[in-house]
């Protein structure tokens, strides 16, 4: 797929089954189409064990693809030096 675009989110509709739509020029960012019609923006990398990890940035509306794009251009350099958002996110999400 091409750029990510506001035009091109809102022309994907939701199926049966969640499905992502990734973006050619920012290899790893894409959107994640729930069955409800909620979309929601995403990296995708691989962690220090060469496991693959989905981050989730935020929801289309409330982030913009600009926006989203930028945050997604941070994280590769943060997962570089070490840093898994995933389980951080896991890590504070538990009691």
């Amino acid at each position: 797929m091409s750029r990510l675009t506001k035009r091109v989110i809102d022309q994907r509709q939701p199926q049966a089954h969640e499905y992502f739509a990734w973006e050619a020029e920012l290899p790893g960012f894409g959107v994640h189409v729930f069955p409800s019609g909620r979309k929601t923006y995403l990296i995708q990398y691989r962690d220090a064990h060469g496991r693959t990890r989905r981050y989730g940035l935020g929801p289309h509306g409330m982030l913009t693809p600009d926006q989203a794009r930028t945050l997604a251009q941070q994280a590769p350099a943060r997962v570089r030096a070490g840093d898994n958002p995933t389980q951080q996110r896991q890590r504070r999400a538990r009691p």
